[in-house]
Parts: structure tokens; sequence; C-alpha cells
């Protein structure tokens, strides 16, 4: 009976121990490094994971559309260093498979596109 006891007691340990935490969801903040003063809009793709969602960063305008390579965020507004929206994620744990690239950018004024290859976005990581 001890016997039985014992190996009851270890099978009950490793099951416990292949449980897997549930995914927390959360917010990643998509960052704009060191724009021009002109700049008035830029579209973004994000890409490495689902995104649930795309909420704007206090004073820009956004739409968003998601496709085989990520999700395509326009932004709108005037350009500032910092956080331009943020995406909701469903697990957390992932977060760092998340990756952005400036697809194009505009100037604010006349609208010229600008070359994207000086810019630079990165999803920021969880503190």
């Amino acid at each position: 009976m001890r016997r039985v006891l014992v190996a009851f007691a270890l099978t009950l340990a490793a099951c416990a121990a292949d449980v897997a935490p549930a995914p927390v969801g959360g917010l990643l903040p998509i960052m704009l490094d060191a724009p021009r003063d002109t700049d008035g809009a830029i579209i973004i793709t994000v890409s490495g994971g689902p995104i649930d969602s795309v909420t704007a960063a206090p004073g820009y305008d956004i739409t968003s559309n998601t496709d085989a390579s990520g999700v395509h965020i326009l932004v709108v507004g005037p350009m500032a260093s910092g956080t331009l929206a943020q995406i909701h994620v469903a697990d957390m744990a992932h977060a760092g498979q998340y990756v952005a690239s400036v697809e194009q950018i505009a100037d604010g004024t006349t609208f010229a596109l600008l070359d994207p290859a000086p810019y630079g976005v990165r999803v920021a990581a969880p503190r």
C-alpha cells in the first residue's frame, strides 16, 4: 500500500510540473527613434506573432490592416521620438518575437514620400 501511495504522489508531482502557466496578455509600445520635425505620417509593419488590437498613442490617429506579412499600421500626426502606438498581444511570454519596420514615411507639409532607411522603429520590451 505504501508503494502505491508513493507512486501516486510521484505521478501527481510529475503532472503538476508539466502544466504550463496560462498566457498573460499585455501591451507592447511601438517606438519611433529620431524623426524629422516635418514628418507627418508613417506606415509601420509589425510581425512576429498574433496581434489582438492596435491603439494610438496620444496625439496620433491610426488605422491598421493585417495580412500574411503582419499588421500594417498607418500613424498620422506630427512625429516625435517615443511611442506611436501600442499593440495588444495575447501572450507576453512571446514579446521578444515581435519586430517593427518602417515601410513608408511622408512629410507632413509637402506630403512627399521620404526615404525610410534612416528611420528606426522598434517594439519595446516589457518592463
